[in-house]
């Protein structure tokens, strides 16, 4: 084979390298899961899934690190547990600092925050990264620090090779927020009405786009 040929399909397959989400019949849909590297925007109204999407996924690998701002690290965890699933992720505690315990990272502080983030992925082997959620940073932050924020975030995420899912709520930020949420990552799930949809999915042309979409007692069940 010409060294050409071969420089070029070695190249192909590196671009194709997927991570599985956990969520089989998504997988299937998304040719194997999420493009490695990649950022995913997760959205929809509260108690959609959301957190259900993230612990399924951050469950599904040893090297996960799970970022929560509206939940203290124990609830995930028992959140995971109540889904049948056992959930080893690292945590960065977004949450404690709201009710002024030590040892949380201050949500109104984003370089600090962005700081914490780097160490934990200089010192860790990372593949999944869930972000839960990012509503909570544009109660003390402007839109421009929290886009500032997530875009360097993103470029943390890929510069480690990992996947990441940002999870945020509908109706707590502008459509120019929105709208830039979207052009930062490289897809939208949207969760709605017990109904899982691929808004959009960079690189390909999902086979489905619509599933319906339930939390069971073996996690997340979509069909």
């Amino acid at each position: 084979m010409p060294a050409k040929t071969a420089k070029k399909k070695n190249a192909k397959k590196k671009k194709e390298e997927r991570l599985p989400t956990g969520v089989p019949l998504l997988d299937r849909s998304l040719g194997g899961g999420l493009r490695i590297p990649s950022a995913v925007l997760v959205i929809g109204p509260p108690g959609s899934g959301k957190t259900a999407l993230c612990v399924q996924f951050a469950a599904s690998g040893e090297d996960s690190i799970y970022i929560a701002t509206n939940n203290y690290p124990e609830e995930i965890v028992q959140i995971a547990r109540g889904m049948g699933l056992e959930l080893k992720a690292r945590f960065v505690d977004g949450y404690s600092w709201l009710v002024g315990k030590e040892g949380g990272v201050d949500l109104s502080d984003l370089t600090g925050f962005l700081e914490a983030l780097d160490n934990v992925l200089s010192n860790a082997r990372v593949e999944r990264i869930c972000f839960d959620s990012l509503s909570s940073l544009f109660m003390y932050n402007t839109d421009k620090q929290v886009e500032k924020f997530v875009q360097a975030m993103i470029a943390l995420v890929k510069d480690k090779r990992a996947c990441m899912l940002l999870v945020a709520e509908e109706g707590t930020f502008s459509q120019e927020m929105h709208s830039m949420l979207e052009f930062l990552t490289d897809g939208t799930i949207e969760l709605r009405d017990n109904k899982l949809f691929i808004k959009r999915m960079n690189g390909i042309k999902p086979k489905r786009v619509e599933f319906r979409f339930d939390v069971g007692p073996k996690g997340v069940e979509l069909d």
